[in-house]
């Protein structure tokens, strides 16, 4: 692992139940990132598999789930992937 990607690690391991707490319900307040994500949606099907890479808290993948994509999230923090406010769904 390079010092950048070490760094990057580091930084989000430590505050992740925090971060996923506040980001985990953006979409919420979001009514044209929600619109983009539908016309995604629209754009590739519900065949096949997506993949969020640096999904964080997985707010997205989360939103794409209920949207009936199969979705998988990603990321480079593991703590961010196993606090317990990352729950998508699947």
């Amino acid at each position: 692992m390079t010092e950048k990607t070490s760094k990057y690690k580091d930084d989000y391991d430590p505050v992740a139940e925090v971060y996923a707490a506040a980001f985990l319900n953006e979409l919420e307040d979001k009514p044209l990132d929600k619109e983009y994500l539908e016309k995604f949606r629209e754009l590739v099907g519900t065949e096949g598999l997506i993949c969020d890479l640096g999904c964080g808290p997985g707010q997205v993948a989360r939103h794409l789930k209920s949207l009936k994509l199969n979705v998988i999230g990603i990321d480079k923090s593991k703590g961010m992937v196993s606090c317990p406010a990352f729950q998508p769904g699947y």
